[in-house]
């Protein structure tokens, strides 16, 4: 009956609300989370739309989903206790935080850019005028060194601030939720318990369940590439995959303590839980051997690879000479042939000669013979045509 009572307190969300909503906080609710999400009813609408910006969530259904249960005990509450919903789910404007205008968001923006950075600008954006103004009521932004997380924390606390200021005013008391467990009071010191811290023997336990940290040893000091832990939590091992958290990209830095929704480093250093994967992750021992093992036996395929392609080249350059001598005999035969050949064209030449020139002499001879005949004849002929005729 309680949550009936309290349901009717929440006012459905609108289409129009819920299509701007999804339109604000599309860059992180995938297809089957905007699905979930319009599945809903009215009033479950309103209960996640009220919680605020989904930015930077690693599982959206999830949170959803978290978002409605955790409203719904909320209104069990207050409804057993008589308390007053926030304004966010009843549709009212609060009475304490007012809508920032656009003027005073980008006021604001400007001059916090120094340190909003990357998408802590972008999500302020996102957010309903009510959220942007808790946020901007919560004074500047300087030496934050993880913005998106402490916009996101300031307007959660001023929520739940203004819950409890609500319902203090209507003389309702402090909230404290159902099933709480009860303050316990710090044991008093004894010696008994003074032996049993100095005497009792030490448990070993498990590397999951270890709280603190080992020691880092000297040559993880000098080159933290090869830092790694050996589990996730408290003593392992982080690179940083973007230059922030006071750190550089890729470092590596141990992992020494832990709160609800932080990681602490050495050097007084944290960073958000939920930037897994997005500003830092896990570097795991066994990983990273399994990585080394891949790595050098890729390696070695391709030095195997590089060198038969070595002696396949050199096997081509062998080829190749061996053809070059093959041609360069066979040119310098031929020149030899060449050679004799033109050493015999001339004796053939003189022989053919001499043998012209006696046959011009022989030819000479004749024709010298002939002619001094052809003389005698005439002068014959000539002596019988003086003789006188009787």
């Amino acid at each position: 009956m309680a949550t009936a009572t309290a349901s009717l307190l929440v006012k459905p969300a609108s289409k129009e609300e819920l299509e701007a909503f999804i339109t604000a906080n599309k860059r992180w609710l995938p297809e089957d989370a905007k699905q979930v999400l319009r599945d809903m009813t009215a009033v479950d609408q309103r209960r996640v739309i009220s919680a605020g910006t989904m930015s930077s969530v690693r599982d959206p259904s999830a949170v959803i989903q978290a978002r409605v249960r955790k409203a719904k005990e909320l209104e069990v509450s207050l409804s057993r206790n008589g308390g007053v919903l926030p304004p966010d789910m009843t549709g009212q404007e609060s009475r304490i935080s007012k809508p920032a205008t656009k003027e005073e968001l980008e006021a604001f923006v400007r001059a916090n850019d120094r340190w909003l950075q990357g998408e802590a600008a972008e999500i302020l954006r996102s957010m309903s005028p009510v959220d942007q103004k808790r946020v901007i009521s919560a004074g500047t932004m300087s030496g934050c060194r993880d913005p998106v997380a402490v916009i996101q924390t300031r307007a959660k606390k001023a929520r739940e601030l203004e819950l409890e200021l609500e319902n203090l005013a209507a003389g309702k008391g402090s909230l404290k939720k159902e099933g709480s467990a009860p303050v316990t009071s710090t044991p008093s010191f004894c010696e008994a318990a003074a032996a049993a811290h100095l005497y009792a023997p030490p448990e070993e336990v498990d590397v999951s369940e270890s709280r603190f940290a080992r020691a880092v040893d000297a040559a993880d000091l000098a080159d933290n590439s090869s830092l790694a832990g050996e589990s996730p939590g408290v003593g392992g091992v982080v690179e940083i995959l973007k230059a922030k958290y006071g750190c550089f990209k890729g470092q590596r830095i141990q992992v020494i303590g832990e709160s609800g929704s932080l990681l602490q480093f050495e050097g007084g250093k944290t960073a958000p839980k939920n930037h897994e994967n997005l500003g830092w992750k896990w570097v795991i021992r066994a990983e990273e051997e399994s990585k080394t093992s891949a790595a050098q036996a890729q390696l070695a395929a391709m030095q195997l690879a590089a060198a038969r392609q070595q002696e396949q080249v050199a096997a081509q350059k062998a080829a190749e000479l061996a053809r070059q001598h093959a041609e360069a005999k066979a040119r310098a035969e031929a020149v030899a042939a060449a050679a004799q050949g033109i050493s015999r064209k001339p004796a053939s030449k003189q022989e053919e000669s001499s043998s012209s020139s006696s046959n011009s002499s022989s030819s000479s001879s004749s024709s010298v013979s002939s002619s001094s005949a052809k003389r005698k004849a005439i002068a014959k002929t000539a002596a019988v045509n003086k003789r006188p005729r009787r």
